[in-house]
């Protein structure tokens, strides 16, 4: 057995296999296919401590909606159904025009109702920043916002913001983290329809099928994506895999703290989860299939009002789509990518050290030279070994430097950025990107043709009362 051990380093492993079927069965798209445990293989770093087993311990929840209504029915179930919601903490980017719904405010209403209370329980422990959504740049720079809203919790799970979960959902997330048995393990797939994952019973039952996220494809603009997710069932824990899925990823929050989302990936959809699992792979992180279903997506279509995905279709910036992918592209060495200007204006949002890329493309199963998937890797699958370094948090953007740029405006828990009604919000926003990461002649132009439409505006009215006033005059 061979391990590329740390960067570039090459370790040789002399063992004899011990391979033994588990139980668990895979769908890889052709069959159903046993997997099987190798005792003398490699073992991940074990938890640092039993914190995943503590009533108490914090659990941080990003999530970046746009002008989505169904974000208030996701608070709300991830506060009633937990079992200690006292421990929960909501970081939301929320974008959204004058007409859309506060998902803030309407989960007020919600959970008022149910608790029969006038107070707002939990509201305390949801942080906000809420942007125009005209200036939204797509999924990569909203849950960027995420973290900074991070604190000192321990644990971190993002979500879309139409979710759903099961009863007891946090104490289950926690153990389930647990018995992937590693520090640095995150739990991420596709996650079932909300419709499906009703009972906290059917979510325990083992024989049930669980979704498995495992294959990658490239689009015809050449862009990694992953494949509808496989099935897996009967499995014992969290079974690794080669994909992450930024729908759902739950993880110790050093991971986030390492692996900041990159804000200038901007109007990305195809490629975001694909280049955050190299980052995270390369720090070594590894991905688990969750082996219970606790969580759930509404994959209804919306019926009235904007749809989440409209940002996507915004071709006011189509340059910077273009922009962002060629950075994206950057990232994963692809040909014609590789300027070194290029590469090294990547900084801190590149590739880790703690696993070469010529690994990662082994471990998933591509070529990015010629583009080729090379083999499946959705079965039973060896853990890559590498040299830790404690703590993992060298690219370290949340906590303290959240608390330096806008300590005076998160006092009362809540963070507002809004660059059409609070223009003092704007100073305080170029320096939270220290004059770097900020799309600031899109929003010069914006601000201007804004401000060009008031003063129409005011000329109108101006222009109507002198009439009003004149046929006044003449009665």
């Amino acid at each position: 057995f061979c391990s590329n051990f740390g960067k570039g380093k090459i370790i040789q492993i002399q063992r004899r296999k011990m391979l033994v079927p588990n139980g668990a069965k895979v769908w890889d798209g052709n069959g159903w296919n046993a997997l099987v445990d190798d005792e003398s293989l490699p073992k991940p770093y074990p938890p640092k401590t039993n914190s995943h087993n503590d009533d108490s311990t914090l659990i941080f929840i990003g999530v970046s909606a746009f002008r989505d209504k169904r974000c208030p029915k996701t608070l709300f179930s991830y506060f009633s159904k937990a079992k200690f919601p006292e421990r929960v903490r909501v970081g939301l980017v929320q974008q959204n025009a004058n007409e859309d719904v506060d998902c803030v405010k309407e989960y007020c209403k919600l959970i008022q109702k149910e608790k029969n209370s006038m107070q707002c329980l939990y509201e305390d422990q949801i942080k906000v920043t809420r942007i125009d959504a005209r200036l939204a740049s797509g999924p990569c720079f909203g849950r960027h916002l995420q973290g900074y809203m991070l604190r000192d919790e321990e644990f971190c799970m993002q979500t879309d913001s139409h979710m759903d979960v099961v009863p007891e959902w946090d104490v289950e997330m926690l153990q389930m983290w647990g018995r992937a048995n590693n520090e640095y393990g995150i739990l991420s797939t596709y996650v079932h329809r909300k419709e499906s994952i009703l009972t906290l019973e059917n979510a325990k039952d083992k024989s049930a099928y669980v979704p498995h996220l495992c294959q990658v494809k490239f689009t015809d603009a050449l862009k990694p994506r992953y494949v509808q997710a496989k099935l897996a069932y009967n499995l014992k824990a969290p079974k690794l895999t080669t994909a992450w899925a930024a729908g759902f990823s739950f993880a110790k929050c050093h991971a986030w703290k390492a692996v900041p989302y990159d804000p200038k990936f901007l109007m990305i959809f195809d490629g975001e989860e694909f280049s955050m699992a190299a980052k995270l792979w390369t720090r070594g992180y590894d991905f688990y299939t969750p082996d219970i279903s606790l969580i759930g997506h509404d994959y209804n279509k919306v019926e009235e009002g904007p749809s989440p995905h409209l940002w996507y279709n915004n071709h006011a910036k189509e340059d910077l789509g273009t922009k962002g992918t060629r950075r994206m592209k950057t990232l994963l060495r692809m040909i014609g990518f590789t300027q070194p200007e290029d590469l090294q204006n990547l900084g801190k949002y590149d590739l880790g050290d703690r696993r070469t890329y010529e690994q990662y493309q082994n471990f998933v199963g591509f070529n990015v030279t010629n583009l080729e998937i090379t083999t499946n890797r959705c079965l039973s699958i060896a853990w890559v070994p590498f040299k830790e370094k404690w703590p993992p948090t060298e690219n370290n953007l949340a906590g303290p430097y959240w608390s330096r740029v806008l300590s005076n405006q998160i006092k009362d828990g809540s963070l507002k950025i809004d660059f059409v009604e609070e223009s003092a919000a704007k100073s305080k926003v170029l320096d939270f990107y220290h004059n770097e990461e900020l799309p600031y002649e899109e929003i010069f132009v914006f601000v201007t043709i804004l401000l060009l439409a008031i003063l129409a505006g005011f000329r109108m009215q101006s222009g109507r009362r002198d009439k009003v006033k004149d046929g006044n005059d003449n009665v």
